[in-house]
């Protein structure tokens, strides 16, 4: 077996592969854990199909002494824990170098209840926190919405759906959705032509939850977004987020409406929202102009 190092890298609405490395081979390694004393753990199942002795936990520990200093601070941050922490040592936390330490602050300070509120505004504000530090504010003000501060976290959220920075507006996006935010509803519709495609995406599948089946305001802008993406611009993310949203919002009389659209996305589409519904209607664009939508036609009706 073979354990790759895989990088990423943000290619429009997604990701693609950056960069990649053999970190072991020739192990049979079957699951892969980092400690929180900065330690790689794998479990070695001793190759082989069969059941035998020769499994064992093979570990790969940081070669220099500051870093192996870090990670016994950390195991013991962890062993210590975050309940009994105070807010203001909660604050800090969120802006914490490892993922871990920041995610345990954030629920750590949603479990204190109504008093994080500010706490968490402030760090979206805060000019020293790092952008994933923002997030994790982000996500918990969402948390903290579903857990009956809807009406305090209303105004937050939707100043962050106008920041100045794409994943702020994105991740925003993804909350107010995510906390079926109503008053979200307009400044999500104008976000379809945001220029991140990130923004768009997950605007889309936001509005999708939100939204009541057949508006017909939030279909027209969601079909009209759908058009906008063609060409060199052409996102297959952002074609999945449009089908998600269309496929819980719109109305079957919705989707023939644009079996004459101009646009081959939009007829495109409009199949696989039928698609998804296993509909009798797809006959509809058996005979379109576009053999690619021909195609889909044909292998929806099959399937």
């Amino acid at each position: 077996c073979e354990v790759i190092v895989a990088r990423m890298k943000a290619k429009g609405a997604g990701y693609t592969l950056k960069d990649q490395k053999i970190l072991l081979n020739n192990v049979g390694i079957s699951d892969v854990a980092q400690g929180y004393d900065g330690n790689l753990y794998f479990a070695d199942f001793g190759g082989g199909w069969s059941v035998n002795t020769n499994g064992s936990i093979q570990v790969i520990r940081p070669s220099k002494k500051d870093l192996q200093k870090e990670g016994k601070a950390l195991a013991q941050l962890f062993a210590d824990g975050f309940a009994h922490r105070s807010l203001s040592e909660l604050y800090g936390f969120l802006n914490h170098a490892d993922q871990r330490v920041r995610q345990s602050a954030q629920f750590a300070m949603v479990k204190k209840g109504a008093q994080s509120v500010e706490k968490f505004e402030r760090a979206l504000n805060d000019q020293s926190f790092s952008l994933v530090a923002k997030l994790h504010a982000l996500w918990g003000l969402g948390q903290m919405g579903e857990n009956g501060h809807l009406e305090r976290v209303d105004p937050i959220i939707l100043t962050a759906l106008t920041s100045t920075e794409a994943e702020i507006r994105a991740n925003a996006a993804r909350v107010a959705g995510t906390i079926s935010l109503q008053s979200s509803i307009p400044i999500l519709i104008d976000l379809l032509e945001d220029q991140s495609p990130r923004v768009v995406s997950l605007t889309a599948v936001s509005l999708g939850r939100i939204v009541a089946k057949g508006d017909e305001q939030v279909v027209g802008a969601i079909f009209e977004a759908v058009s906008r993406n063609a060409g060199n611009e052409f996102d297959v993310v952002i074609r999945h987020a449009h089908l998600s949203a269309l496929d819980r919002l719109a109305t079957i009389e919705q989707i023939l409406a644009r079996a004459q659209s101009e646009s081959v996305e939009e007829r495109l589409v409009s199949v696989l929202a039928l698609r998804r519904r296993a509909d009798g209607n797809l006959i509809t664009f058996l005979n379109d102009p576009s053999p690619l939508i021909r195609r889909e036609s044909i292998r929806a009706i099959y399937d």
